[in-house]
């Protein structure tokens, strides 16, 4: 307003110069110009600017519905560090890794945020599409920490897995190690700790077929992993990996839990090559050199998988109230786990 008012008056102040004045028109003209110009630049901004925030932008949760908090209003940068058109079969699929810029490990929703974003600016034809994030230090061909999949019809996971912070800057490993240990050798000394017991016997009802019996004195509902796998070995590596024959959660019910499971490699076997298929040239799938004759049973309680309020309540929200013959440490929390093998051979 004050330019339009200076302008003003330069225009009444040159109405008698001692030469001839200007049409109107012109002043009027050179004004409409001016205006344009004006809200030209304006507008040229934001537009350039999306072009270029796919690549680094800032993210912040929204406050709606909820109080946030100090930590939540703070802005998160990142940068898209790696693009891989990995499409097969006629399928297209694009996989972005990311890199936040924290000095603090980040929020979960924060991270959601920023996934969703990415893929509302770049998914254009790709039917699935996958972001990877990671906090500075992290290697990037390594276990992301957070993990988004798209459909076109938007978000179907998300999910963030502290295990892949161990090694890093952000959970050193001693450092780990050593808190972990304090932390059980006070629990197992804690006068508030009781000590359960899982007792798991498993036998062949038929050739493929076994039957599993569970007793235990973990409070009713408390949810125990059942596990049925089988070790196989890949080509050129060391390393034991688990074919998946059965996993389920499984309530406990007046002390006990039976159930019969068919054991059938074909799921797990024909799942292995499909995955090397569809991610040829990103992951590492060498081939199958040799599979174990053995099954291996196994039943878990964790209290970080989904357990109800009132089972938590006598475990622990960390499992920090139980201890026993099958207890152990597990990062920060304490998990209790019992297995068995039985000899049932490998067939497709």
């Amino acid at each position: 307003m004050k330019n339009e008012s200076k302008h003003g008056n330069g225009l009444q102040k040159s109405e008698k110069p001692k030469g001839k004045a200007p049409p109107l028109k012109d002043f009027f003209i050179v004004a409409v110009v001016f205006i344009l110009i004006s809200i030209s630049c304006k507008e040229t901004t934001p537009r350039t600017k999306q072009h270029n925030e796919i690549d680094k932008e800032q993210i912040a949760p929204e406050s709606k519905n909820h109080v946030v908090s100090v930590e939540e209003h703070q802005r998160l940068t990142y940068r898209i560090v790696e693009r891989q058109d990995i499409s097969y079969a006629g399928t297209p699929r694009m996989v972005f890794r990311v890199l936040v810029d924290v000095n603090t490990v980040p929020l979960d929703n924060q991270l959601k945020q920023i996934s969703m974003r990415i893929w509302e600016k770049a998914n254009g034809r790709w039917k699935e599409f996958t972001v990877f994030i990671y906090l500075p230090d992290m290697d990037i061909s390594h276990v992301a920490y957070a993990i988004a999949e798209f459909r076109p019809q938007g978000l179907v996971s998300f999910k963030v897995q502290d295990s892949a912070l161990y090694g890093t800057r952000w959970k050193p490993i001693e450092q780990e190690k050593k808190k972990a240990n304090e932390e059980w050798e006070r629990q197992k000394k804690s006068t508030t700790v009781k000590e359960y017991q899982i007792m798991l016997e498993v036998r062949k009802v038929k050739p493929r077929q076994v039957r599993v019996d569970i007793r235990t004195d973990f409070p009713d509902r408390t949810n125990l992993h059942v596990w049925v796998k089988r070790t196989y070995y890949e080509k050129g590596k060391p390393e034991r990996y688990a074919g998946e024959i059965f996993s389920k959660d499984i309530a406990v019910k007046d002390g006990q839990i039976d159930l019969l499971v068919d054991i059938d490699d074909s799921g797990w076997y024909g799942e292995y090559y499909e995955k090397a298929r569809k991610f040829k040239g990103l992951i590492d799938f060498p081939g199958i050199a040799r599979i174990s004759g053995n099954i291996e049973i196994s039943v878990l309680f964790s209290p970080m998988r989904n357990q109800p309020e009132d089972v938590l309540r006598v475990l622990g929200t960390k499992g920090e109230f139980i201890k026993g013959a099958g207890a152990k440490r597990s990062g920060n929390f304490t998990v209790y786990r019992v297995e068995k093998e039985l000899d049932i051979p490998f067939t497709k």
